[in-house]
């Protein structure tokens, strides 16, 4: 798998945002299932949730995008992906001491590009900027 989404990508491609047209282009393109982890099912999920909590979208959206998303786990576009979590969480903590202190990354954000690295992904798809630079400095080709 050498292609890494980040959350904001994902949640991006299955609601109405301003990058949805690109989310969902990079989701189209050839070289899935693309590796959806413990992080990403709990935080598509809860941007899901999020959403409705903000009456963004209604219960009956709500429960259309989070059956569109298990179509197409079901499918095979994303593939429920088994995270080494020690491995993770030691090459975040090393993500966090050489690059928040510049970039002001957040933990979960930091996780992502650690669980890119783990699973050496050579590209890293995401709209953040923080996540985005550190995700450079860490030779990962970045789209955003």
């Amino acid at each position: 798998m050498t292609v890494y989404f980040d959350s904001s990508v994902i949640v991006a491609a299955y609601l109405p945002e301003s990058n949805s047209p690109t989310a969902r282009e990079w989701i189209q393109r050839p070289g899935f299932p693309f590796p959806f982890t413990p992080f990403h099912a709990l935080e598509v999920r809860n941007g899901i949730h999020l959403r409705q909590f903000r009456r963004e979208i209604s219960l009956a959206e709500s429960a259309e995008v989070l059956a569109a998303l298990e179509a197409d786990l079901t499918a095979g576009v994303w593939a429920t992906t088994a995270l080494p979590i020690a491995e993770t969480l030691r090459v975040a903590q090393r993500l966090s001491a050489l690059h928040t202190p510049s970039t002001g990354c957040r933990s979960l954000d930091l996780l992502h590009v650690a669980s890119a690295l783990t699973f050496a992904a050579k590209t890293f798809l995401t709209f953040d900027t923080r996540q985005r630079a550190v995700a450079q400095a860490e030779g990962l080709r970045v789209k955003s």
